[in-house]
């Protein structure tokens, strides 16, 4: 398909322009040799073959054009705009009889066509000022023409006067192949930017250096006609990228982003012609979608090209599958992994959390909060290995989330504007910076690069010799966190040399000598590791590797023993020794640092000295030497003496007492020991569980502090008792300080959470596995408390909106599933809520309620950190709502489906029993329409969503809502005329260029949960997005 370029031609026409006047020496300051050899180039590509030298005898007399153009900004900057109007027109007459020695008589012709159309247009003033022509408003883009004219802009101007030329030249009737031709490209690049976009906008308004994409095609075209694959995609991706930057500076979202992520992709093509033509991106093959593309380019068929481009970017589009920017940051992360997906489906949600969670870091190290920056990061960084493990990576997983725990122990300081993070010496503060700033730019593969960059840094951080991952083995085995051990791993060779020989030895039946060699290998280490900083590892080995020396060995093979201070340790040596003969240095080493553990164990005697033991181990706390302490915690076991023995007499109150007053006396025995940290420990949890309340209901009996539920490890510790096992019954009461070390109630989004549901009359459960969901809910909360005080009323709803929909997520997580719905309603509602008269007398109206001073009251209840009575004024108005809807339907579906689109717009129903009827028709057409999506037949769906509101405005007849009749009318009307569109997963439906299908989906999720009053709310929200 050949095409003259009109618009490339006039950008240099009119630097040509310039060079030729004589009116301004700036200007003519320009090289005429070089205008003279761009105005060849474009001549010649018009098929006009001119030597250089006859440029100036072929293009005629300039000065009149050039007057003409003072005489538009002249009357432009006077405001007579229907007079600039017929002076820009003049401009055009001027060019055509300029250029008509050049033998271009369908450029010339292009330009008398121009100059016509320009004197038809209309002024309006009213409000601003339009400029319609054929319907069109080409008032901004005049404007910019002449303040680039009297800026003296050359380059701007050019790219000004081209771009306004093909703005006009939509509206000409053509009467010549070129000009056809360059209609053909703009209207070709418009049908690719609305099906690509879903959207109805035009771009040649903003377009910049259309001729240039269109190149770009042409030279795809001829690329894939040589059968040169390899090149055709790269030019296509060119071309991609040319149109990204070309609509840049037009009002289309992300969409040039998107643009340029597919030409990165396309550029990874693989070629394969073994089998026909195979082109390959991440296993799709997308030879047949570039062979369409091919073809209907030379037939020159726009509807076809931009539908061939649109199925090309579904193909691609599922190798992210998702859509939103949250979820593109996060995937682009495993993408420069080189862990890609084919479908990453299963793990889309928590690389959707973890997108936004990387956000948020940007966001906070923008707003110079570094530790909250740092802390949002290792978040991110960690829920995004939790979705790589739903992905199947697991080895990936484990990478990510082993690296982002070491980001939250970061040492961050702040001298000047000079930040350091710096996590085992690395300093990793220019990188978060760099990626902070790709993601400002919606760079999202360099932004994973980075994100790849600091995993792998902080990985290579750690030692990676035998004798170290031993090491780390034994520190794991013992329960104490280990630094970088890289400093000093070359100080442990020596020592571990004699552990690996005196396992070798062991292996080959020879224990009592192995465990010798054992031992000397770890007195050694007890030396070295001096120089690591461990001194718990030094102290652990120092007082017990030595009793290695005294072991008992008896028996042989699988009934040998290897007693130590009367433990025996035999499988933990004998499983050191296989993992050492099989290289899993780690597994050894974790082996070697639970008999040590054992053997520390085994100082205690006393009952109460065990209870301690098994309680540490509960808490993964290295066991100190207890020995010179173990008389203090016989108080400590008696008070739990006393809990069990109320809790079998069913007096739990009392057990709770008893329990806070034995981990007390703990505290008190680990005091004596000089383990101060674990006395205040021990002390502070001994305050919480006193502060537990015992509920029984059905015979189900809850012992509840802080949101958490204690009943069954308090159960099961008496358990424990019972069959004698205190160590056990140690492990049982470490788990109750372990629980309440994790949560209690302290942090807010679990204090709001017991303030929502106890307005909504629900039992308080345990908040822990959905914690940072309801964090989450906390930040969006806190951003709409915000917007309150800017009195930023429409954001404020829609942070509310986001912060519901987190706390309707969290129900899932924390086993209250039955609030879902409601929640997730009570979030819509927020989000289509809206705002009625002016401040002063002001109304914030929510499912028609006026909730002005109830956010006012929660946003000062936020403010003042009281998050709990936040959550009950939030969960009052649910209530309000619910009640209403229990009162009024009574669980009657009409009703339920009536009040959720009344409510959704915010209408009052005046007689609610007044227009009671059966409304099961509505509801089975939508049950048709859930049926129809999920077999993948959309149109049928949306067919049938339109008869459900055809249904549906029949029946609103008699309830005096004539409002919402006719909305309901017009929404009709749209689905009927929707353009629905899909490719595998990536489905479009398209209505006056916005796509609804993601609300679509909404309603047919809700349908198949049978969440009614919901649905109502979704046609709402379909309503208020159309109409």
């Amino acid at each position: 398909m050949k095409l003259s370029f009109l618009a490339l031609f006039l950008s240099f026409f009119v630097a040509c322009t310039f060079a030729q006047q004589t009116y301004d020496p700036a200007v003519n300051a320009i090289n005429v040799d070089h205008i003279s050899s761009a105005v060849e180039k474009v001549l010649t590509f018009f098929g006009s073959h001119v030597d250089p030298s006859d440029i100036k005898t072929c293009v005629g007399d300039l000065n009149d054009v050039y007057n003409e153009f003072n005489t538009f900004s002249e009357t432009w900057q006077a405001k007579d705009y229907p007079t600039a109007v017929t002076d820009l027109a003049e401009v055009f007459s001027g060019l055509s009889t300029a250029i008509s020695g050049c033998h271009l008589s369908e450029v010339d012709e292009i330009f008398s066509l121009v100059s016509a159309v320009l004197k038809t247009a209309s002024v309006d003033a009213k409000e601003g000022v339009h400029l319609y022509i054929a319907g069109k408003d080409a008032y901004e883009v005049i404007l910019k023409l002449e303040q680039d004219w009297r800026s003296e802009d050359v380059a701007a101007f050019a790219a000004d006067f081209s771009t306004l030329t093909g703005f006009l030249l939509q509206m000409v009737e053509c009467t010549n192949k070129t000009c056809q031709q360059a209609q053909t490209v703009l209207k070709t690049l418009n049908k690719i930017v609305q099906e690509t976009a879903a959207t109805e906008a035009e771009v040649e308004a903003c377009l910049a250096d259309g001729v240039t994409i269109y190149k770009q095609f042409e030279t795809f075209s001829a690329s894939w006609k040589k059968q040169d694959y390899v090149n055709a995609a790269k030019d296509l991706a060119t071309a991609f990228d040319e149109i990204a930057t070309g609509i840049s500076d037009c009002d289309l979202g992300d969409l040039d982003q998107v643009f340029t992520q597919f030409a990165a992709l396309l550029k990874t093509a693989s070629v394969d012609v073994n089998k026909g033509v195979e082109l390959y991106i991440d296993g799709q093959n997308i030879a047949h979608t570039l062979e369409d593309l091919y073809n209907d380019w030379e037939a020159t068929n726009v509807d076809a090209i931009a539908q061939d481009v649109a199925n090309l970017v579904g193909y691609l589009l599922p190798l992210i599958k998702c859509s939103s920017t949250a979820c593109q940051t996060a995937a682009g992360v495993l993408r420069v992994l080189d862990f890609v997906a084919k479908d990453l489906t299963p793990c889309v949600g928590d690389i959707e959390k973890a997108g936004t969670q990387l956000h948020n870091a940007a966001a906070l190290w923008d707003r110079s909060q570094y530790q909250e920056a740092v802390s949002a990061f290792g978040t991110g960084l960690r829920t995004l290995g939790n979705a790589a493990h739903d992905c199947g990576f697991i080895d990936l997983s484990k990478l990510i989330v082993t690296e982002a725990q070491q980001i939250f122990g970061a040492d961050i300081s702040v001298l000047s504007r000079d930040v350091k993070v710096v996590v085992d010496d690395v300093d990793i503060a220019d990188h978060i910076y760099d990626a902070v700033k790709a993601l400002d730019g919606h760079d999202y593969v360099k932004f994973g690069t980075l994100c790849g960059t600091i995993v792998a840094e902080l990985r290579a951080s750690s030692c990676t010799s035998e004798a170290c991952i031993v090491i780390e083995g034994i520190l794991e085995g013992a329960n104490i966190f280990f630094p970088d051990l890289s400093k000093c791993s070359k100080d442990l060779e020596d020592g571990y040399d004699d552990i690996k020989t005196g396992f070798t030895t062991i292996t080959g039946g020879h224990i009592t000598t192995g465990i010798q060699d054992v031992a000397t290998g770890l007195d050694k280490l007890g030396a070295a590791v001096q120089d690591c900083e461990l001194p718990e590892l030094a102290q652990l080995i120092q007082t017990e590797a030595s009793h290695l020396t005294k072991a008992d060995v008896s028996g042989i093979g699988k009934y040998a023993k290897i007693i130590v201070k009367g433990v025996d340790i035999y499988d933990d040596v004998y499983k050191a020794s296989e993992d050492l003969a099989n290289h899993d240095f780690a597994g050894a080493g974790l082996a070697i640092g639970d008999f040590l553990s054992q053997i520390r164990g085994a100082s205690c005697t006393s009952e109460g000295c065990q209870l301690v033991v098994g309680l540490l181990q509960a808490l993964n706390i290295v066991l100190p030497d207890l020995e010179t302490c173990e008389s203090d915690f016989d108080s400590a076991f008696n008070a739990f003496e006393d809990g069990i023995a109320s809790a079998k007499a069913g007096h739990w109150s009392r057990t709770i007492d008893d329990f806070g007053n034995g981990l007390h006396e703990i505290s008190q025995g680990v005091s004596a020991c000089h383990l101060t940290q674990l006395a205040e420990l021990f002390d502070q949890e001994a305050s919480h569980i006193k502060g537990s309340k015992v509920s029984e209901a059905e015979g189900v009996i809850k012992i509840l502090v802080g949101g958490l539920d204690l009943f069954d490890d308090i159960d099961d510790a008496y358990k424990s008792y019972e069959k004698g096992d205190i160590t056990d019954m140690g492990k049982n009461i470490g788990n109750v300080v372990s629980a309440l070390r994790s949560i209690g109630c302290t942090s807010r989004g679990c204090k709001f959470a017991e303030g929502i549901l106890s307005a909504v009359g629900e039992a308080i459960v345990d908040f822990a596995p959905c914690a940072s969901t309801l964090e989450q809910a906390m930040t969006a909360f806190e951003q709409g408390v915000k917007y309150i005080e800017e009195e930023k009323w429409d954001a404020a709803l829609k942070s509310f909106n986001l912060g519901l929909e987190d706390v309707a997520s969290a129900t899932k997580t924390c086993l209250i599933p039955h609030l879902e719905d409601d929640l997730n309603n009570f979030a819509k509602l927020f989000k289509l809520g809206k705002t009625e008269g002016v401040s002063g007398d002001l109304k914030l109206l929510v499912a028609g309620i006026n909730i002005f001073e109830d956010l006012q009251s929660a946003a000062a209840n936020f403010k003042n950190g009281d998050y709990a009575a936040f959550g009950q004024t939030l969960g009052s108005i649910m209530s309000v709502i619910k009640s209403d809807l229990d009162t009024n339907c009574d669980n009657d579906e009409w009703c339920l489906l009536l009040q959720g689109a009344v409510q959704g717009l915010n209408l009052i129903l005046p007689n609610v029993h007044q227009c009671k009827h059966d409304g099961q028709t509505v509801w089975n057409d939508l049950v048709e329409a859930y049926d129809a999506h999920k077999s993948h037949n959309y149109k049928d769906a949306v067919k049938d969503i339109a008869h459900a509101m055809d249904e549906f405005k029949a029946l609103v007849g008699d309830c005096q809502l004539e409002e919402l009749a006719d909305l309901i009318l017009q929404l009709v009307g749209d689905l009927t005329g929707a353009s629905v569109s899909w490719w595998e997963k990536l489905v479009k439906i398209v209505i006056h260029g916005i796509d609804i299908a993601d609300d679509v989906i909404d309603l047919v999720e809700d349908v198949e949960s049978s969440n009614v009053f919901g649905s109502g709310i979704d046609i709402a929200k379909l309503i208020k997005i159309l109409l």
